[in-house]
């Protein structure tokens, strides 16, 4: 087809994953065949390691998972982390100081390996959004007034909250030497996520990492994504697709695929891949 594709960057929830979280037939069959073209194969996720592998087994074929919206990168054949990222304790305070004002109930994760455990401060009870994700979590989860010390290089914050879009907007002036990430709880697909990460930090920054070492330039990648966390690469690949479940923000500004549900990754691949 002439596109001269060295990479297919992949969103999970929502694009790769079905709704029950696994991965359709055809999809996986794109992807060992982009393994045998020698195409390399990257999964974007806002997941931590830890829950990555929850949905992917070990011998999936994946060459780098870019994990917990570009902090972390994972080398997935040699099963290393290559690459991690965090706030210093001054960000952190200060986001976490904001989210107080605002009455926002919140997490704190633990560097990275770690940031699967996580601290929370919860001020509505009746927060049901939360209550689930604390609850689903709970056995790595911690009051944060428990914790008497400093946490250094912490991986993120996460506030969910009822959508509310001036208020996400008011915080990023509020908050702008840290980078905020808005996102679609991929729990229940209703409440808003406000993802806190160190300024640089993003999907497509995570991909640079590919572009770099393997000269893999971002007009050579193929991008598939679904919610807002997904805008910052599909901006920046040369060949962008949404699948039909995307947000309808998103839907307006991408080249639209097949839904999750009906294998969108793998119809994204074959408008650019022979195969």
């Amino acid at each position: 087809m002439g596109n001269n594709i060295g990479a297919v960057v992949t969103d999970l929830d929502g694009t790769l994953l079905t709704d029950d979280k696994r991965v359709g037939d055809a999809d996986l069959e794109a992807l060992y065949k982009l393994g045998d073209k020698g195409i390399l194969r990257i999964a974007a996720t806002g997941r931590n390691l830890r829950i990555s592998e929850d949905v992917l087994p070990e011998d999936f074929p994946l060459d780098y998972l870019v994990f917990s919206t570009g902090c972390g990168i994972y080398d997935w054949k040699k099963k290393q982390i290559i690459h991690s990222d965090g706030l210093d304790w001054k960000q952190t305070q200060k986001v976490m100081k904001q989210f107080m004002a605002e009455e926002f109930d919140f997490t704190v994760h633990q560097p990275i390996p770690d940031n699967y455990r996580f601290y929370y401060h919860r001020q509505n009870p009746a927060n049901h959004h939360f209550n689930e994700y604390v609850e689903r979590y709970s056995s790595f989860a911690e009051p944060l007034e428990h914790h008497e010390f400093q946490i250094d290089n912490a991986c993120q914050l996460l506030a969910i909250i009822e959508t509310d879009t001036k208020k996400y907007n008011d915080l990023i002036n509020q908050l702008e030497d840290v980078k905020l990430v808005r996102t679609t709880s991929p729990l229940n697909g209703k409440a808003m996520w406000i993802e806190v990460f160190p300024r640089h930090i993003s999907k497509a920054w995570g991909l640079k990492y590919i572009e770099k070492t393997y000269g893999v330039p971002f007009d050579n990648m193929l991008g598939i994504g679904n919610d807002y966390n997904d805008i910052d690469f599909l901006q920046e690949v040369g060949h962008p697709r949404v699948v039909a479940n995307a947000h309808p923000d998103l839907l307006k500004q991408f080249p639209i695929v097949a839904s999750n549900q009906s294998c969108g990754v793998a119809e994204a691949i074959k408008t650019v891949v022979d195969y």
